[in-house]
């Protein structure tokens, strides 16, 4: 969890300062919204790491005031990070289901269900099974060393070694 948790707060504090609000007539500057932005997703990551060993036994089942406060900035500033580098259809449709897992009493038939309170949908947004989970996984584990690598091999002039190589042997 704490890798996971640098990985996303890391990824979601350069997605602020690299990708705009794309808003012109602003009442707030951006420079602000983006430092409350970078200050939540610290105040929140750190709160994850600090906290890890009591939040595993805790998440999912009794979740304090303070372990919600910090994952409902988490789950915030991560559907604005996609906003920002996606569009708003994505958002969009993660709200909808967290509506639906809040409002699914309103349904009908096979879609409806009993409803969960707030507490509990938020809590198991930030678990391995939402936000923590899969993707996440892999681009920390994996796609993070590629990157890595390969800025490595352009820094160092290995890129253009190999690509040049190439070109000699094919022609």
């Amino acid at each position: 969890w704490i890798f996971y948790n640098i990985h996303v707060g890391v990824a979601i504090l350069l997605i602020i300062f690299l990708y705009p609000i794309r808003k012109k007539n602003e009442i707030v500057p951006e420079k602000i919204l983006n430092t409350i932005f970078a200050f939540l997703i610290i105040f929140a990551s750190s709160y994850y790491i600090v906290q890890i060993d009591q939040l595993i036994q805790r998440i999912n089942t009794s979740p304090t005031s303070w372990d919600l406060v910090a994952a409902s900035i988490l789950v915030i500033l991560v559907l604005e990070a996609t906003r920002r580098t996606s569009g708003l259809i994505l958002p969009i449709i993660a709200i909808m289901f967290i509506f639906y897992a809040k409002y699914g009493y309103f349904f009908s038939g096979i879609l409806g269900h009993r409803g969960y309170s707030w507490d509990r949908i938020i809590s198991f947004l930030t678990g391995f099974d939402a936000i923590f989970s899969s993707p996440i996984s892999a681009t920390a584990n994996f796609v993070f060393l590629f990157i890595i690598f390969a800025s490595f091999l352009n820094a160092s002039g290995a890129g253009e070694f190999f690509i040049n190589f190439a070109l000699a042997l094919t022609g």
